[in-house]
């Protein structure tokens, strides 16, 4: 394994990525604003909503990859490492719209900013919601293609190039197709759904297969090592994706910055409902299906859901598949050789992405 110099923490991978990030918006928007002042003001609303959140976990991972498996500076990957964060926000802008959700990071998303710029103009709820995600389905749309913007940026050799664009096309790819699993699973019949498969493709492939997976590839390691890290990004990736359905119905939304309540009214099927489903009495079930779906769900049935699920025992099943996940995410990484302080590193990062309140 290559000697480290000084090994990136995420505050340190963050302080590289989010200049580009800004640099790229700051560009558009003065592009924007020589089409027309409106279109400036989209770009604008981006970049409030790229400040407002994110743990720039993808960008680093990528970056603490490359240096685990190879001792050239990483400057050159720079624009790869942020790519995946412009690749994050475009996914999260469309799955608000999805969702029908106009809050993300405890702020306004694009939806939410562009309900309220319209409220003057169109009077008409559905009409102005409609005007709203229309805006907020461009804006995601610009950043999908921002993101392969950035990776072509990095100008890196022809081979590299060949592929880091092979890795971030399959990670699209796999995400819309668990993306699409995900919607279906609101009508499909409940036993034809797995929770875990959609976990795996529209979660765990894009968050950390494929920032892992670039780092490495980008770094020169051999198939084998790719394979093994790759495993073990889906592994941690379905876990992570475990805790976020936990924190969908039981999260602070003080924390999270989203609604505790909207999984639930969007009739979300995940691991944790499979769990409830699989193992509630009659009459634990007769409560969850009156509630499960309903639109104009009040604060107070929501938490008569959550302690419905919590007494069925299906809350703490789910931890217990999240322990599992991680465990053999542990176990991969032990087996793959690596330098121990990077070791070290992606297990701290590890323990922060499961151990988490938001």
């Amino acid at each position: 394994m290559p000697p480290l110099r000084a090994l990136l923490d995420i505050d340190a991978a963050r302080a590289l990525v989010d200049p580009a990030l800004e640099a790229y918006f700051v560009r558009n928007i003065t592009k924007a604003r020589a089409i027309d002042p409106h279109y400036a003001n989209l770009w604008e609303s981006m970049l409030v909503l790229l400040r407002a959140g994110g743990k720039r976990i993808r960008p680093y991972l990528t970056l603490l990859t490359y240096q685990a498996f190879c001792d050239r500076p990483v400057e050159p990957i720079v624009p790869i490492a942020s790519a995946q964060e412009l690749l994050h926000l475009s996914l999260l802008i469309h799955d608000d719209v999805i969702d029908r959700d106009y809050v993300r990071y405890g702020t306004d998303n694009i939806s939410g900013q562009y309900d309220k710029l319209y409220a003057p103009l169109v009077s008409n709820g559905s009409e102005r919601r409609h005007f709203s995600n229309s805006a907020a389905i461009l804006a995601g749309d610009l950043l999908l293609s921002g993101s392969y913007q950035l990776v072509l940026e990095s100008r890196l050799p022809d081979e590299q190039m060949r592929i880091a664009t092979d890795v971030f096309g399959e990670a699209v790819f796999t995400v819309a197709g668990g993306e699409l699993l995900d919607i279906e699973s609101a009508f499909r019949q409940f036993d034809l759904v797995d929770s875990v498969a959609i976990a795996k493709h529209k979660t765990a492939h894009y968050s950390f297969v494929t920032p892992i997976v670039m780092g490495a590839r980008l770094a020169g390691v051999d198939e084998h090592t790719a394979s093994r890290l790759a495993q073990f990004g889906e592994d941690i990736g379905i876990a992570y994706q475990l805790v976020d359905d936990i924190l969908g119905v039981f999260g602070s939304q003080a924390l999270t910055g989203k609604s505790n309540i909207n999984d639930i009214q969007e009739a979300k099927h995940t691991y944790l409902i499979e769990q409830f489903k699989a193992n509630a009495s009659a009459e634990q079930s007769a409560i969850v299906d009156g509630l499960f779906g309903k639109k104009n769900l009040t604060e107070s049935e929501a938490q008569t859901f959550r302690d419905v699920l919590m007494a069925s025992g299906a809350k703490e099943r789910t931890e217990q598949a999240i322990d599992a996940y991680t465990k053999r995410a542990l176990e991969t990484l032990a087996d793959i050789p690596m330098n121990d302080k990077a070791r070290l590193a992606f297990e701290t990062l590890v323990e922060r992405s499961i151990r988490r309140e938001r």
